[in-house]
Order: structure tokens, then C-alpha cells, then sequence
């Protein structure tokens, strides 16, 4: 947290489930520069009371920006069985964050494709975390969605920092993972490292990145940075 003060860096704080999504509600009533995202993660689906869950998020709505991490993971849950209820409770959430006004935060590792048709369908502003998948950059666009990028430095990383559009972008650490090498724990500051080679591969003042990508989180959430 020091660093992120030091550096002037906001980050949004993402939980998981109700034990989790307590923690966030916590540490971000004790920043100004972290803001609260809380929802049903996929990786916790299985284990959680979905209407528990769900009554959790609503009655703390005041206090968040956006309901994350939610979405759908095929990397980890093979078995459709699991998959359907990832789906179901995608779905359920998305519904609340339409209800409530709220975007979300999405997770999609090896369902890209399934979150992007999912999120097509509802209104509310949807956000796809870790994103670096180019060749479903113009879906995700067409279906009025913004994408986050990681620090992670490749080649896919190059190749939507040179074609994203500046006003559907967010630049992200993941931390602690999403780590820029392998002897470094990744942290909320490290996102300067994209901030840089995003504005050196546009050719564009840094500072003026700076205030696009703020911007973005303004418009989204309907608040001051």
C-alpha cells in the first residue's frame, strides 16, 4: 500500500465470496486509493450458497464500485456438470449488477467467448479482467465491453496495446500474480510498467494516458478516481 500512496496509484480490490468479499469491504474502508468490488468467484461456486452469496452483495451495494470477480472458468473446471454452475451463477449475478446499476469484473480463463456472448445480452458495463486474447478484442468491443490488460509482457500483450481503443482500456497487475518476472511478487505500483510501454507504443504523452484510463474508470463507475 505504501507504494500505490507514494505513486498516487488507485486499484480496485476484488473478492471472491462472502469471507473474502468481508476482507475488501475492510481493507478499502481503510485506503481512499483502493475501491471494492465483491461478487461470487467461479473458482468458489462449488462450495458457496448462491442466494447467501447473492444477499451479501445486495445489501452491501453502497460500499462497492462493481460486482468481481465473477465469470466462468474452463482452464481449472473441465466437468460441464461444474461449468452449468459457474453459468448459473454468472447469470444470477449479472442480473444483480443490472438491478443494481453496477458493472462487473469478469473473469473468463478458456471461456472468453462464453463470457463475451453471456455479457451481450445484459446492459450493464462489464470490464474482462486479465484480458489478452487479440483475436476476440473486436467481439468483446462489438458486444460494448472494456478490457483489462495485464503486466504480463508478450507478445498478445503488444498486439492489443497497439489496436485497443484508449477509451475501452484498463491496465491492471493481478497482483500478487500476473508477475512481470519471475523473481518479482507483482504489486498494485508495477501497473506503471504498462502504463509506459502503452504510451511508448502509441507515441503519446504519458500523462495524457493517465487521464483516458482514469477517465474509463470514471465513466464506468460513475464516480470520482
Amino acid at each position: 500500500m505504501e507504494k500505490m500512496v507514494e505513486k498516487n496509484v488507485f486499484a480496485v480490490n476484488t473478492g471472491f465470496h462472502i469471507l473474502g468479499n468481508r476482507k475488501t469491504l475492510e481493507q478499502c474502508s481503510k485506503y481512499k486509493n483502493l475501491y471494492a468490488a465483491i461478487g461470487l468467484s467461479p473458482h468458489d461456486v462449488l462450495k458457496s450458497d448462491l442466494d447467501e452469496e447473492l444477499e451479501f452483495i445486495e445489501s452491501h451495494a453502497s460500499e462497492i464500485v462493481a460486482i468481481g470477480e465473477i465469470g466462468l472458468d474452463f482452464h481449472y473446471f473441465k466437468n460441464p456438470d461444474e461449468q452449468k454452475k459457474q453459468q448459473t451463477a454468472f447469470l444470477a449475478q449479472m442480473e444483480l449488477a443490472e438491478k443494481l446499476k453496477k458493472p462487473v469484473v469478469v473473469h473468463s480463463r478458456d471461456a472468453e467467448e462464453k463470457c463475451i456472448e453471456i455479457m451481450a445480452s445484459f446492459k450493464t458495463p462489464g470490464v474482462l479482467h486479465f484480458f489478452l486474447e487479440p483475436k476476440l478484442l473486436n467481439k468483446a468491443l462489438d458486444a460494448g465491453l472494456y478490457v483489462s490488460i495485464p503486466t504480463v509482457k508478450s507478445k498478445d500483450q503488444k498486439k492489443l496495446f497497439m489496436a485497443v481503443p484508449l477509451d475501452r482500456v484498463f491496465l491492471e497487475t493481478d497482483s500478487p500474480y500476473g508477475l512481470i518476472n519471475s523473481k518479482e511478487r507483482n504489486e498494485p505500483s508495477n501497473v506503471f510498467t504498462s502504463y509506459e510501454r502503452l504510451a511508448e507504443l502509441r507515441r503519446m504523452p504519458l500523462k495524457e494516458l493517465e487521464l483516458m484510463i482514469s477517465n474509463n474508470f470514471r465513466k464506468i463507475t460513475r464516480q470520482s478516481a
